[in-house]
C-alpha cells in the first residue's frame, strides 16, 4: 500500500472467521464515533463513511466510566 506521498505503508488486517461472527451484536455509541472521527481524520470517501460507518446503528454502553473514558480519547 502507497500512502498520500506516495511512500510504503506496513498494514495489518483483521479478519474475524465466519464462525464467531453475531450480527446480532452492535457496536457501542462510543465506538462508532471513535472509527468515523478516524474515517473523517484519514478523509476516507464521503460515499464509504456513510454507507459503512454512519448507517450502522449503535447502542448505549452499560458502563458510562468505560464510555466516558472512551469519549475523552476521541477528543484527545
Amino acid at each position: 500500500m502507497l500512502s498520500p506521498k506516495g511512500g510504503e505503508v506496513v498494514v495489518c488486517t483483521y479478519i474475524a472467521d465466519a464462525s464467531f461472527i453475531d450480527d446480532s451484536l452492535q457496536p457501542y455509541s462510543w465506538y462508532k464515533d471513535f472509527v468515523l472521527a478516524g474515517a473523517e481524520e484519514h478523509q476516507l470517501p464521503p460515499e464509504y463513511v456513510e454507507s459503512c460507518i454512519r448507517a450502522v446503528h449503535a447502542v448505549g454502553d452499560p458502563n458510562p466510566q468505560r464510555a466516558q473514558a472512551s469519549r475523552a480519547e476521541i477528543k484527545a
